[in-house]
Parts: C-alpha cells; sequence; structure tokens
C-alpha cells in the first residue's frame, strides 16, 4: 500500500522519532461510489486519542465535498478492506465574529466505542495529545516537521483495482504567528510538494542538551499555515464534557 520517502534527516535519534510518529498519519480514503473500485485519496488525517476517547482529525476543506460517512480509514492495511467506524461528526463552531474563518477548517471524526470494534482500534497507534501537545516548546524549536500523504505520491490504478500511497516528512522552521486567528506561519524545506499535506499534524522537534524530543503544535491548513494545537483540544474537551 505505502512507502515511506523520508526528507531531512540529519541524525539517527531523529529518525527514530519520525519513524515513530509516521505511524498517526493515514491518507485520506473515501467511497467515491464506482461499483468496480470505490476508492478515491485527498489529504491526510491522524488518529489521536484524548481523555480515554479515540479521533480521526483532519482540516475540513479536505473533505469538503465528501460525506463524512464515505471516510475509510484502514485497520492495518488498505489490502484488508476493513475499516475503522464512526460514530460522530465534529466541526469547530464560534461565535466570533472575524473575517477569516481558518480556525474553523477541522473536522473531527469520533471513533466507534462498540464493544467489537474496540480491541482492535485500542492496538492502533494513536498520538496521546494529553501528553503531546507542547506549545510551550515554540521558543526552543530546533525544527518543524510534518509527515503526510502529498498528492505526488499517490497513485490509483482503476483498471488494475490498485492504490499506491507514499509518506513523505516535510521538514521546516518555525517563523512566527500568522494573522489568521489560532494560525502561525513556517517554512518548510520542499513547498513545491505539499499539495495533500492538508489535515497533517506539524510537530516541533526539540533538542535539550544531548537529548531530543518531540511535540504537537498543531494541524497544516495551508502549505504555509497550521492551526494551533489549542483549537482542537478545546473542542475536543468540550465535546468530553458532552459524553459524560
Amino acid at each position: 500500500m505505502s512507502g515511506f520517502f523520508n526528507r531531512g534527516v540529519t541524525n539517527i535519534e531523529e529518525d527514530i522519532i519520525f519513524q515513530d510518529v509516521r505511524r498517526f498519519s493515514y491518507p485520506v480514503i473515501f467511497d467515491n461510489g464506482y461499483e468496480d473500485f470505490p476508492y478515491s485519496v485527498k489529504g491526510t488525517a491522524f488518529l489521536v486519542s484524548y481523555n480515554n476517547y479515540n479521533y480521526l482529525v483532519t482540516a475540513s476543506h479536505v473533505i469538503k465535498d465528501i460525506a463524512p460517512e464515505k471516510i475509510l480509514v484502514p485497520y492495518n492495511t488498505f489490502e484488508s478492506r476493513e475499516f475503522i467506524p464512526f460514530e460522530r461528526v465534529i466541526k469547530i463552531n464560534d461565535d466570533e465574529k472575524v473575517e477569516d474563518n481558518d480556525f474553523k477548517d477541522i473536522i473531527i471524526l469520533k471513533i466507534s466505542t462498540r464493544a467489537d470494534f474496540k480491541q482492535k482500534v485500542n492496538l492502533l497507534p494513536k498520538l496521546n495529545l494529553g501528553k503531546k501537545y507542547a506549545y510551550e516548546l515554540l521558543p526552543y524549536v530546533h525544527k518543524l516537521f510534518s509527515i503526510g500523504y502529498p498528492s505526488h505520491n499517490n497513485w490509483i490504478n482503476y483498471c488494475e483495482y490498485k492504490i499506491k500511497l507514499q509518506q513523505s516528512l516535510f521538514t521546516g522552521e518555525y517563523v512566527s504567528k500568522a494573522e489568521l486567528q489560532h494560525c502561525h506561519c513556517a517554512k518548510y524545506e520542499d513547498e513545491a510538494h505539499l499539495d495533500g499535506m492538508s489535515g497533517s499534524p506539524v510537530y516541533a522537534l526539540t533538542y535539550k542538551g544531548n537529548t531530543i524530543n518531540y511535540g504537537f503544535l498543531g494541524i497544516m491548513i495551508r502549505s504555509r499555515v497550521f492551526l494551533d494545537g489549542y483549537v482542537l483540544i478545546n473542542a475536543l474537551n468540550k465535546l468530553g464534557a458532552d459524553l459524560k
């Protein structure tokens, strides 16, 4: 189904982190309605766990023309044709009257808690937001990175009923806060190939002495703009209160 194209790795310690974190990113596969081979690919999403619930997160514009029930996330590999079930769709709402709506460009799909799916879902690697959100790391960021499924790497052969996907790692640097509400600017080393990376998680890579670590910063919504992760966490906190 997929491979991994590693960009910008400078040492083994960084590569260990990249190989671990890449497991959280998924291609947005959806049912296109064609009887012979009903699968298409568009953009990137990632799996998170927060307060004992699991969610799939992506940018709203990635699935703007796709009904949420058509989104398909494989349990393990695409070849299995076995997909994760969702039970609720959450969008960002805000009463503030602002000119830009980029901070609303996020959609969250709550993964089903049905008993017959729970064990499989628990085995999937997920980003633990409670431990890894790290806005305070911004002043100390060594580099930013994001892992997803850029469009130029995705290939579907409808005649042979095959789908080929390749993950890519993009590294860059933090630039500044954006003029857009709740957003930040970044600069990546290979910006020409960022199409399809919308919805990808954005991480900080930091060094403290000889120790290297990473933290979750936000969600890529444009090639140079990412939405702050606290928008996602605030939405999940509100949702969690509703679920209790």
